[in-house]
C-alpha cells in the first residue's frame, strides 16, 4: 500500500510540474502577444497619419522618428542611424574616406586647420596648421556643426573641393584640391630625448596597435627605449579589440578588461598575453576629460597592474560596451549590451579613470607632457607615483 502511495505521490509531482511549466509558457506568450499587440496601434497612427495628416509626410520619416525616440528612452549611447550617417559612421571608423585629408576643430566662430594628413592633397596644396576655413564651395561656415562641415569636405576620390583658406589675417585665398582615399594615421609617434619616446593615439582604428607596435621597433632600432609618454587626451575611444591589443602590447600576463552584460552569459573577459610583451621601460600615459571608452580601457587596465602611472585629469567616464547591427535598408543600430570593468573589478562608466598624478593642462607650454618626461627621467617619482589613483584598498592587489 506503502508503495502505491508512494507511486501516486510521483505521479501528482510530475503531473505538477507539467502544469506549472505550461502555466509558465502561457504567461510568457500572453506577455509576448501583449507586447506585439501594441505594435497593432503603431500601426494604426501610421496609417492615419501617412492618409489623414494636414501635410503629405513620408512614412520613413515616421518610422525613422518613432524608432528614434523608444531609443531616446534608453541610455545615450543607444542609437538608430540613418543610411547615409552610417556609411560616414563606418568610413570614419575603418580609418579611411575621400577627401582632402584635414583636420579641423572650432575656435569660438572660426573652423581652424589643426593639421592637414601627411602626403595628403591639402598638404600638397599648400594647406597649413593654423589655417582658418571660412568657405566651402558657396556654404560659408561660421553658422554650421562640424559634422556638417566634414559632411562638405568629403566625397568621391577623384572629385574638386574649392575652400576659401584665410592666413594670419591676410586676405582669404581659394584653394582648388582633388579629393583622394584618406588614411588616417591614428598613431604619430617621435623622440622627446635620448631614448625617451612620445606616442599619441589619436583614436582605435582597426590598425592601431599595429601602427603602435611599429612605432616601438622604429624607436627600439634608433636607441634602447628608456621610456614611453602615451598620449591619449582627447581621444574618443574607437574600437574594443584595438584597445585590448594596445594593453596587450605592455603587459605580459593576467585580465585586461571584463565586459558584464544582462546576464552570466553576457560576460567577456579579456586577457593579457607573455609574446610581444613591451615590459624594460617605464609608460606614463596622459589623460584628459576627453579620454574616454576604449582610451579609458587602456588607462585602466596599465594603471591597475602598476604598469603606467596615469597622469593628468579624471577621464570622461564612458564605459558602455556598444554592438553595431546592420539593418535592412542600410541603416544602423547601436545597442550598448554590457559595461567595462577593469582587472581590479573598477567600473568606467560614469566614474573615469582617476590619474595618479593630477596635472592640469596649461597655456603655456604643453605642462603634462613636460611633467610626464621628469616621471620618466626619475625612477623614485615614478615608483612612487604608480597605482596612487587607485583606492587605498586596491593598491596593492598587483605587483
Amino acid at each position: 500500500m506503502r508503495l502505491k502511495e508512494c507511486a501516486i505521490f510521483g505521479m501528482g509531482l510530475v503531473l505538477g510540474a507539467v502544469l506549472f511549466q505550461a502555466a509558465v509558457g502561457e504567461a510568457q506568450q500572453s506577455m509576448t502577444h501583449n507586447r506585439y499587440k501594441k505594435l497593432d496601434i503603431f500601426a494604426s497612427v501610421l496609417s492615419y497619419l501617412e492618409n489623414d495628416y494636414v501635410d503629405p509626410v513620408k512614412g520613413r520619416t515616421l518610422i525613422y522618428g518613432a524608432i528614434q525616440g523608444m531609443l531616446s528612452k534608453l541610455d545615450p549611447y543607444t542609437v538608430f542611424i540613418p543610411p547615409r550617417q552610417y556609411r560616414e559612421m563606418k568610413a570614419e571608423t575603418a580609418g579611411e574616406h575621400g577627401g582632402p585629408g584635414l583636420e579641423i576643430s572650432r575656435k569660438g566662430k572660426r573652423v581652424v586647420v589643426i593639421s592637414p594628413v601627411p602626403d595628403s592633397p591639402a598638404q600638397r596644396a599648400g594647406v597649413q596648421a593654423g589655417d582658418e576655413i571660412v568657405q566651402i564651395e558657396r556654404s560659408l561656415l561660421s553658422k554650421l556643426s562640424l559634422f556638417q562641415i566634414r559632411r562638405l569636405l568629403r566625397g568621391r576620390p577623384g572629385s574638386r573641393l574649392r575652400m576659401l583658406v584665410q592666413r594670419n589675417n591676410k586676405k582669404p585665398r581659394w584653394f582648388v584640391i582633388i579629393r583622394e582615399q584618406i588614411r588616417v594615421q591614428s598613431v604619430y609617434a617621435r623622440l622627446l630625448g635620448k631614448g625617451y619616446y612620445y606616442a599619441r593615439i589619436k583614436s582605435f582604428q582597426d590598425r592601431t596597435e599595429r601602427q603602435l607596435k611599429a612605432a616601438l621597433f622604429g624607436f627600439q632600432k634608433k636607441l634602447p627605449i628608456k621610456g614611453l609618454v602615451l598620449d591619449l587626451r582627447n581621444n574618443p575611444g574607437g574600437l574594443f579589440d584595438q584597445s585590448v591589443r594596445v594593453a596587450d602590447l605592455f603587459l605580459s600576463k593576467g585580465l585586461i578588461v571584463t565586459a558584464r552584460g544582462r546576464t552570466q552569459r553576457r560576460v567577456e573577459r579579456e586577457k593579457a598575453h607573455q609574446k610581444g610583451s613591451w615590459k624594460k621601460f617605464p609608460v606614463v600615459i596622459l589623460i584628459n576629460r576627453g579620454t574616454a571608452s576604449a582610451a579609458e580601457i587602456v588607462s585602466g587596465a596599465l594603471q591597475d597592474h602598476h604598469r603606467a602611472v596615469v597622469m593628468g585629469v579624471r577621464s570622461f567616464g564612458k564605459g558602455s560596451v556598444q554592438t553595431i547591427i546592420d539593418l535592412a535598408d542600410g541603416s544602423g543600430l547601436k545597442m550598448t549590451i554590457a559595461r567595462y570593468y577593469t582587472p581590479l573589478n573598477r567600473l568606467i562608466h560614469g566614474r573615469g579613470i582617476k590619474p595618479d598624478v593630477r596635472v592640469h593642462q596649461s597655456s603655456r607650454g604643453d605642462k603634462q607632457l613636460q611633467r610626464a618626461l621628469y616621471y620618466l627621467k626619475h625612477p623614485a617619482h615614478y615608483k612612487r607615483s604608480l597605482a596612487l589613483g587607485l583606492p587605498p584598498k586596491l593598491r596593492k592587489k598587483m605587483p
